[in-house]
């Protein structure tokens, strides 16, 4: 089903008689679904649940200014709450992982 697909810079191109929009000679970029998020995170925890699911929850930061009854601000406080929990099959995770090390090998070389 996506053995045509091509990563070029990080965007996923395929060719454009797959459909999606088009981006350069003969490749379209695929289009993201309506339910489609982006989050910043700080932090993540991976557990294994039943039947070797990965589950995966990404951790933000959640900041409260901290002041005294005379209103007085003197600091802040924080804690990281899950924010986006994904459901991984093994082999996705393992895909995940390779695809993981890989950039950041790339990173780490410069």
């Amino acid at each position: 089903m996506y053995q045509n697909l091509r990563k070029i810079g990080g965007v996923i191109v395929m060719p454009e008689e797959k459909g999606g929009r088009k981006g350069n000679k003969g490749e379209k970029v695929i289009e993201t679904t309506d339910s489609f998020v982006e989050r910043f995170a700080v932090g993540a925890v991976v557990t294994v649940g039943k039947e070797n699911i990965v589950i995966v929850e990404f951790l933000k930061p959640v900041l409260s200014l901290v002041g005294k009854e005379d209103g007085r601000i003197i600091g802040h406080r924080g804690e990281l709450r899950p924010d986006v929990r994904i459901f991984l099959p093994y082999s996705v995770a393992k895909r995940l992982r390779d695809a993981l090390n890989e950039q950041i090998k790339r990173v780490e070389e410069g």
